[in-house]
Formats: structure tokens, sequence, C-alpha cells
């Protein structure tokens, strides 16, 4: 599910960290996959790392370095997909996710950032639309 987006305006130069507010999606305990896919634009997006944050605080870091490009074959690892996970879900809570990114040679780059999670127990939790 598309959660965000980023675009030529919010691309950095140097390694900046981008924020998405992903309050909403989060509803459980559960294990999250989180990603990025470039859609348009003469340079790709590096990411260093991408971190889970509940009212402030770091509780998920998935830290490798990523490359949002257009290839999307089978035959070679996907470096733009991060793991997270929410070990202590709190209703009350308000929950973002931090990249690490900077624009790959410039900053003209599009893209759309993904984020599901899948509850721990299966099939005890429905997802709130």
């Amino acid at each position: 599910y598309i959660s965000g987006t980023w675009s030529p305006e919010e691309v950095p130069t140097e390694f900046t960290n981008m924020e998405w507010d992903v309050t909403k999606k989060v509803y459980a305990d559960g294990r999250i996959n989180a990603a990025f896919f470039y859609t348009k634009g003469e340079n790709h997006l590096n990411i260093q790392q991408v971190e889970l944050l509940e009212d402030g605080k770091v509780i998920s870091v998935d830290q490798h370095d990523g490359l949002a490009n257009d290839y999307r074959a089978t035959s070679k690892t996907k470096t733009f997909f991060y793991a997270l996970e929410v070990d202590s879900y709190d209703a009350s809570a308000a929950y973002v996710v931090r990249a690490l990114v900077k624009g790959d040679g410039g900053t003209d780059s599009s893209g759309n950032f993904t984020f599901n999670l899948s509850p721990l127990e299966a099939f005890s939790v429905i997802e709130p639309w």
C-alpha cells in the first residue's frame, strides 16, 4: 500500500532524514515491510537506514545501503525493501517512519513509499480502513 511519496523538491543532495506518518497503518504487534519504489526522474534515491518511531522514540531499525531504482527483475536482491517490527503496540501512540536518504547524483527523483504490517498473530486483528 502506498503510504507516502517523494518528489524532486524534497530529495536532498546529502544524507538527510525524510519522514512519513504511518500511525493509521500500525494497528498491532507485527512485522513490517517498508519499501521505496522509484517512479520517475533522472536520479534514483539512495537509502542508508530506515527507522520506526513510536512517539518520537526509535523502536525498530533496518540499516543497510539501498537504492530505489527502476530495476524490478526477479534475479537480483531488491535493496529498497526494509524490515521493521512492532513488539509492544500502543493504540494511543503516533508512529513515524524515518529514512536516511539522498539523491543518487542529483535530486530529480520521484517515487512511492510503501508500508505493510503483518500481525504476529495471524487472523487476530482486522486492518483499519
